[in-house]
């Protein structure tokens, strides 16, 4: 049962769905192929998928063969602005929920939620020669290897990328950080990613360690059972790098403190709730796709 104050908060963050959001090319790989086109609504969709045991090779081949077209149909069509599919390296095992992770963007809450047709009309504007029995065995398929564990949908906060992002395929590993900010603290949490951290992956990027860096907030589902209300991510295209930079960067910037201090002070205003790396697998977007 929600409090007030989290009813009011909740109220508060779903009327950022109709409020004006500029589009800026930096956040998730998906947005660099919309900076050639005028600023829009978008909202970033996350399934978060479990493979079954012994299964992951034909989900792979499911996904190439069938679910990549239906996508790219869905690009072409201007429903979807980009479409990913992540293979999650860490946390790993048996235990962990999710394995796999489709990732989309879309210009409206209606292409993530609620599209206007059905799964079989999709398939078969896909893929003109299936059957409605061809394509409800390919959607059999499909739940023998796997399951969606859940759904959520964030909205960009602030972000840093390089300057080819516009026309570069996505990078090739993302560094997902799940956090909660400290009880009263959220503001002052925001302020420190815009104004601490942002400039330091800025930075990372001008030294070719980092591809872009971006900061959501998860707008639905609103439940503070999950743990985490806001999501970093990091783009390497090369793990071996992944956490370089930080050191330089803080003396460069902030020489007056030091990176122990530094990353204390943020211990005070966040958790980090779960910290995960993601290989991508496969995807759909301007970059390798033309309307």
């Amino acid at each position: 049962m929600y409090t007030k104050h989290q009813a009011l908060r909740a109220r508060r963050r779903l009327s950022k769905l109709v409020a004006a959001f500029v589009l800026i090319a930096l956040l998730l790989p998906a947005v660099r192929g919309l900076s050639q086109t005028p600023p829009q609504h978008f909202y970033v969709g996350v399934n978060f998928i479990k493979v079954h045991p012994g299964k992951q090779e034909q989900y792979r081949q499911l996904v190439e063969k069938y679910g990549k077209k239906v996508n790219e149909y869905l690009f072409k069509s201007q429903n979807l602005m980009g479409w990913y599919l992540y293979q999650v390296l860490m946390p790993a095992g048996s235990s962990t929920d999710f394995d796999y992770a489709t990732v989309n963007i879309a210009g409206s809450l209606g292409a993530l939620l609620d599209f206007p047709m059905s799964t079989k009309d999709i398939y078969k504007k896909a893929f003109p020669e299936m059957t409605d029995k061809m394509i409800s065995d390919v959607q059999a398929q499909f739940d023998e290897c796997r399951h969606i564990v859940r759904r959520e949908i964030y909205s960009p906060v602030e972000g840093a990328h390089t300057d080819d992002a516009p026309n570069a395929p996505p990078s090739k590993y993302m560094q997902v950080d799940l956090m909660q900010p400290a009880a009263g603290k959220t503001a002052d949490y925001i302020k420190m990613e815009k104004e601490t951290f942002l400039p330091l992956h800025k930075e990372r990027i001008k030294m070719g360690i980092l591809k872009s860096w971006g900061l959501y907030e998860k707008i639905l589902p609103v439940d503070t059972r999950m743990g985490y209300e806001y999501v970093t991510v990091n783009f390497y295209d090369d793990l071996n790098k992944l956490g370089d930079g930080y050191a330089e960067s803080v003396k460069k910037l902030f020489p007056q403190k030091d990176t122990t201090s530094m990353f204390n002070e943020t211990m005070a205003v966040r958790t980090i709730v779960q910290s995960g790396i993601w290989k991508l697998m496969s995807y759909v977007d301007a970059s390798n796709m033309k309307k």
